[in-house]
């Protein structure tokens, strides 16, 4: 018997595998009501969808009631089997087995007082937590996602109880059922702001939840409390003419923060913005950190002023009067357009590697995208459908890649016997 045979006999018994495999996330959020855009070019569907590029997909969003999850858009479920927009999601699993499909429930939109109404005692948290369960299964998600956007110092316990007794009840639903266990995460917001005025418990966040989706942008966009500058929205780093209260606004700061309050780095998800957002420059001048006149306009495939989708920034730069520059303190891109005064701040393929390589530095779970619909999916810019998406894929497998072939040859741990023996296994 040689040595090969010997291993496979002794790992029949019982093997800890120490060769890591691809285990980095890659969270993509599909929004439900991008099916409405009125360019029919740019309309998002689950057809859309390139499954193989996401380990998750999160569905958002679900409404709340008192008694669990409802459907948000008049589509989401229909009476025909496998027509409704939740059932074509889902079936995105049957060529992609190992893809999980979570629902979100929350977002910008519904704001606070929902998930007050159905949090505030353990009663009301325990009777939506079943109708949620129930809900999740009926339509064969794999589990939940909490967008609640946001806590505050006085809600902030509410959201931790909530949280904990959601990831509770997965559990013993599973145990009682026999059925896996339904998977939680949450959305949390990562300015400082956020943290500084007590709006997450983080500790006991990050022990609830299998993993958090920071969602690192938004840091700078022309609000009234903020100051009118040409700042990213998503800088990976501080930079130029930034003001105290602006410096923190940034990925780095906002990933720090989270961990330093308690969170588990490897349940972080690193949140990347498919879009950007633009301003009115001041006198022309489109220096990092100058002073801006306002929120931009909206484009021509969204009406959403101050946004640009991302596939809408790479097409604008092919036209001459974009021109587009690097931000290597704050390592990203940015893109001026001097004839109509115009400014804007994003995330292209070279800054969404430096993003990937940082959260892989700093030992996080992955990344998550927000959001599917406003990547180039149509390859409108000829670099490929999903440019920012494909190159956060490719980044992550060169990690993934390296840790494999380190382990070669792939050290294995048998117990056998309440002995534990070190084998080498060789090519």
């Amino acid at each position: 018997m040689d040595m090969r045979h010997l291993t496979v006999l002794l790992m029949g018994i019982y093997v800890f595998s120490l060769t890591q495999g691809s285990g980095y996330k890659r969270v993509c959020y599909y929004t439900n009501w991008s099916q409405y855009r009125t360019d029919d070019s740019i309309k998002f569907f689950p057809a859309n969808i390139n499954a193989s590029l996401c380990t998750h997909i999160i569905y958002a969003f679900a409404n709340i009631s008192a008694g669990g999850l409802k459907p948000d858009q008049w589509n989401d479920v229909l009476a025909k089997p496998n027509i409704g927009m939740y059932a074509k999601v889902n079936n995105l699993k049957v060529n992609n087995p190992d893809l999980k499909v979570l629902l979100a429930v929350g977002g910008w939109e519904m704001g606070t007082a929902p998930f007050i109404a159905v949090s505030t005692t353990r009663e009301k948290r325990q009777n939506f937590i079943s109708g949620t369960v129930q809900f999740l299964r009926q339509h064969d998600f794999d589990g939940l996602d909490y967008d609640w956007e946001f806590p505050d110092a006085d809600s902030k316990s509410n959201f931790t109880a909530l949280l904990k007794e959601t990831n509770e009840k997965f559990e013993t639903e599973a145990a009682a059922t026999g059925k896996k266990k339904l998977i939680l995460s949450a959305a949390v917001a990562t300015g400082k702001w956020a943290l500084e005025q007590g709006g997450y418990e983080v500790e006991e966040v990050s022990r609830s939840v299998d993993f958090i989706n920071l969602m690192t942008y938004d840091f700078h966009e022309l609000g009234p409390a903020q100051e009118k500058r040409l700042v990213p929205n998503a800088a990976l780093f501080s930079g130029d003419g930034e003001n105290d209260a602006m410096a923190p606004q940034n990925v780095d700061y906002a990933v720090k923060m989270w961990i330093e309050k308690g969170a588990q780095p490897n349940k972080l998800v690193l949140g990347l913005g498919a879009y950007g957002r633009n301003f009115k420059t001041l006198n022309g001048n489109t220096t990092p950190g100058a002073q801006a006149l306002d929120n931009g306009p909206a484009g021509k495939y969204i009406n959403e002023s101050g946004m640009y989708p991302y596939f809408e920034i790479c097409e604008n730069l092919k036209d001459p009067s974009w021109e587009e520059q690097w931000d290597d303190k704050r390592k990203v891109p940015y893109a001026f357009n001097r004839q109509e005064n115009l400014w804007v701040g994003y995330d292209n393929p070279t800054s969404i590697k430096e993003k990937v390589d940082y959260a892989v530095s700093k030992n996080l779970a992955g990344i998550m995208i927000w959001s599917l619909d406003m990547d180039d999916f149509k390859n409108k810019c000829g670099k490929g459908s999903y440019p920012l998406l494909r190159v956060a894929n490719e980044r992550l497998a060169v990690y993934e890649n390296s840790a494999t072939t380190a382990m070669n040859p792939t050290t294995t741990l048998v117990l056998c016997c309440g002995l534990l023996f070190t084998i080498l296994l060789r090519a």
